[in-house]
Formats: C-alpha cells, structure tokens, sequence
C-alpha cells in the first residue's frame, strides 16, 4: 500500500493521487478528463507510473 502523497503534489493533484493510491492502481476510465491531464503531470514528475494501462503511484 502506498504512503502519504509526496510533498510536490498540489491540492488537485492530491487528491487523483490518493484516488490512485486507495485502488491499487486505477485506469484511465477510472478519472474523469480533467484527472487525466492531472495524471499526466503526475507521470512526468515521475509521482506516478503507468503499469500496463493501469496507474500505479511511483516507488522510485
């Protein structure tokens, strides 16, 4: 189970942070389109990996 969000993370992205975090994993169809870009950002800072289509917070 992942930790707390890492510090870096706004408010916005807190939250799509946590939601990956509390499904172990989650699919794009899983966010809302706004969540998607969030989720981007997320995985261009590395907070969050793309694992075979799923989210998956980031253990790097």
């Amino acid at each position: 189970v992942a930790g707390p969000c890492p510090v870096m993370v706004s408010n916005k992205e807190a939250s799509v942070y946590d939601k990956i975090c509390g499904k172990h994993g989650c699919t794009k169809e899983d966010l809302s389109e706004r969540e998607n870009m969030i989720v981007k950002q997320l995985t261009s800072k590395g907070v969050v990996d793309r694992i075979n289509g799923r989210f998956y917070p980031s253990f790097r």
